[in-house]
């Protein structure tokens, strides 16, 4: 039977965020002059325009708030200043035993052997963590990819533990991710979603259900719309048959990238 001693992978979490302006309504002209400019005026309680030898105003200074009330899972209503869009993204990768995690980091899984699929577990082997929020009404993606397509000997690089969505088996070679668990703020307009083969049964200890990744981009997580404070964990899992050759040094470098569509 092969041991393999010290199977640590790290993460180069080269963290990208993409804003994709597509479609973006028509809005009117803003109220500007020499001297000022004013992005979004409201159009409030009536009257006679106000006037002096030094300005003229055609609209009323004062409005009410949005509040996160005006928006449900289709459509996000807001107010005057409220509505000045300043597209944004924010996205970080991170590892550890529980969330947040440190960002950055490496998944050690340890020694592998033909008796147990070794995991993420919430104790000694870390997870990734991935937290996100956009405005993008469009939505937003989250991909993986890496850099060998498996687990491969840093000295040996033609030896491999190959990478393949299936359900992990003690003894059979396998390596993969699986998201465990996602979350969102409360009154998010949508939520952050698994995504196939990634959305398999996956926990800690008995189900091992992973998707495969590989150099091309795969999509791991996804939100329909406007997006605060989404949340994921990801598991690694890794399996080695007596097949696999003995070496001290397999590892992986795996990229997560956010993408928004405006």
């Amino acid at each position: 039977m092969h041991l393999m001693r010290g199977k640590s992978f790290s993460f180069g979490l080269a963290v990208v965020a993409v804003l994709l302006m597509v479609g973006i309504p028509a809005k009117a002209d803003p109220m500007s002059s020499e001297s000022y400019r004013i992005p979004q005026d409201v159009v409030s309680l009536g009257g006679n325009p106000s006037t002096s030898d030094s300005f003229f105003a055609d609209d009323v200074i004062g409005e009410g708030l949005s509040g996160e009330n005006l928006q449900s899972a289709s459509y996000r209503g807001c107010i005057g200043f409220e509505c000045y869009f300043a597209p944004y993204i924010t996205f970080t990768v991170a590892t550890g035993t529980s969330s947040p995690g440190t960002p950055g980091g490496t998944v050690d899984l340890g020694t592998l052997d033909t008796l147990a699929v070794k995991s993420s577990d919430g104790d000694t082997i870390n997870s990734v963590f991935v937290t996100a929020a956009t405005n993008a009404p469009s939505g937003s993606i989250v991909t993986v990819r890496d850099a060998s397509g498996g687990l491969a000997s840093t000295t040996v690089p033609t030896d491999k533990i190959s990478s393949a969505s299936a359900t992990l088996a003690a003894g059979t070679d396998g390596f993969g991710l699986c998201v465990k668990s996602v979350s969102q703020a409360a009154g998010s307009p949508t939520s952050l979603a698994k995504v196939s083969p990634f959305d398999g049964s996956c926990d800690f200890d008995t189900n091992h259900a992973v998707g495969a990744v590989s150099t091309s981009a795969a999509n791991i997580l996804q939100s329909n719309g406007y997006l605060q404070e989404g949340a994921a964990e990801i598991l690694v899992k890794a399996a080695v048959s007596v097949l696999i050759p003995a070496h001290s040094d397999y590892a992986d470098t795996l990229t997560f990238i956010m993408t928004a569509t405006y």
